[in-house]
């Protein structure tokens, strides 16, 4: 799939999840294409049914502050050539200042951006990363929530007005 990507020709952002299978060599494809690589740093989710299916790599509320930089520091040494992190779900985490407030830490010190995929309205991460004047952008809408053919035309059609936008 990252190679047929790839092979469009136009800059992407290719986010990977540190545990994932080919993580490393899917991260390595990329940053030879010189496209971004960026982490998709796993987070608590509200929903247990996702909580339920949490790895090792996932950043979760019962970490202190020193568990979780371990963990975050762990999954950036799994995906080389990252310049920015975004979570994938994590709508419970992003909710709670203090480990939102850490997280931005560690991208401030390995000097990366943060996406804020907004996998919740009550998301803090964005304020925090800006309080701590660390670059940062959130997610305006997905892509690929709805697979439907119809569903698929309507959010591409919503990225090309984005897009011309700016």
């Amino acid at each position: 799939a990252l190679r047929r990507i790839l092979r469009l020709h136009v800059p992407v952002a290719i986010s990977v999840i540190p545990d994932a299978p080919y993580a490393r060599q899917s991260a390595i494809i990329a940053h030879r294409a010189d496209q971004m690589v960026m982490l998709h740093l796993p987070m608590q989710p509200e929903s247990e049914k996702y909580a339920h299916n949490m790895s090792s790599a996932f950043l979760h509320a019962d970490m202190d502050q020193a568990e979780l930089r371990s963990t975050f520091i762990s999954d950036l040494a799994l995906v080389p050539y990252v310049q920015g992190v975004n979570n994938p779900m994590g709508s419970a985490l992003t909710q709670m200042e203090q480990p939102m407030r850490w997280v931005m830490q560690v991208c401030m010190e390995q000097g990366l951006f943060f996406v804020d995929s907004k996998t919740s309205a009550s998301s803090v991460a964005g304020r925090i990363a800006s309080e701590m004047g660390l670059e940062r952008a959130n997610r305006r809408f997905f892509l690929d929530h709805d697979l439907a053919p119809n569903a698929l035309q309507i959010a591409w059609a919503n990225a090309r007005v984005c897009a011309r936008k700016g």
